[in-house]
C-alpha cells in the first residue's frame, strides 16, 4: 500500500515577485499595445524584463524616499559613485551613478543604457541630457509611475486569490 501523501502548502508571499513580474509584463504590453506600432511590440519584451522592472522599481523606490542631500552623497559613495557632477544633479540620479548601481543584476552597461533609453522613448523616465561634461539626469515619470501604481495594485488584488499558479 502506498504511503500517504502529506501536502503542506506554500507560503503565499513566495509567489509575489513572480506574480508582480507577471502583472508588470502585462501592464507593460498594454501600455504599447496602445501605441500600436510594430517596434512597439517588439520593445515590449525588452522593457517587460526583470532588469527593467528592477530599475522602474529602484526609480519609484528612490523617487518616493525623501533622500536628503546628504543621504543621496551617501548613496552615491555607497556605489562609488559620488563625483561632483553626480551629487550636483540631485535629487535626479545620472547613468554613470545607475550603471554602478545595478551592476550587480547581471546585465552590461549597454544594455543599461538601452533600456533607459527605451523607458525614456515610451515616457517611463524623465531623461534630461545637457551632453558632456553634463551627466545625462534621469528619473522616473508620471507614466512610469502610474504604471507601477497599476501593477502593485493588481498584484495586491491578485495577492488575495489563493489560485495556485497564477505566475506562469
Amino acid at each position: 500500500m502506498p504511503k500517504e501523501k502529506t501536502v503542506v502548502p506554500i507560503d503565499p508571499t513566495l509567489r509575489a515577485p513572480a506574480l508582480a513580474l507577471r502583472v508588470f509584463e502585462k501592464e507593460v504590453e498594454k501600455l504599447l499595445n496602445g501605441i500600436g506600432t510594430p517596434l512597439a511590440r517588439q520593445d515590449a519584451v525588452q522593457l517587460s524584463s526583470i532588469q527593467s522592472y528592477t530599475i522602474l522599481l529602484f526609480l519609484e523606490d528612490y523617487a518616493s524616499s525623501d533622500l536628503t542631500e546628504k543621504q543621496f552623497a551617501a548613496l552615491l559613495a555607497r556605489h562609488e559613485v559620488d563625483t561632483p557632477g553626480n551629487i550636483r544633479i540631485f535629487p535626479n540620479l545620472s547613468q554613470s551613478a545607475l550603471f554602478e548601481i545595478f551592476g550587480n543584476i547581471g546585465v552590461s552597461r549597454e544594455t543599461i543604457r538601452r533600456l533607459l533609453i527605451l523607458m525614456a522613448q515610451y515616457g517611463l523616465v524623465d531623461r534630461v541630457s545637457k551632453g558632456p561634461p553634463f551627466p545625462d539626469q534621469l528619473a522616473i515619470s508620471k507614466v512610469g509611475t502610474k504604471l507601477l501604481a497599476r501593477v502593485a495594485k493588481k498584484l495586491s488584488k491578485d495577492m488575495s486569490k489563493e489560485k495556485a499558479f497564477a505566475y506562469l
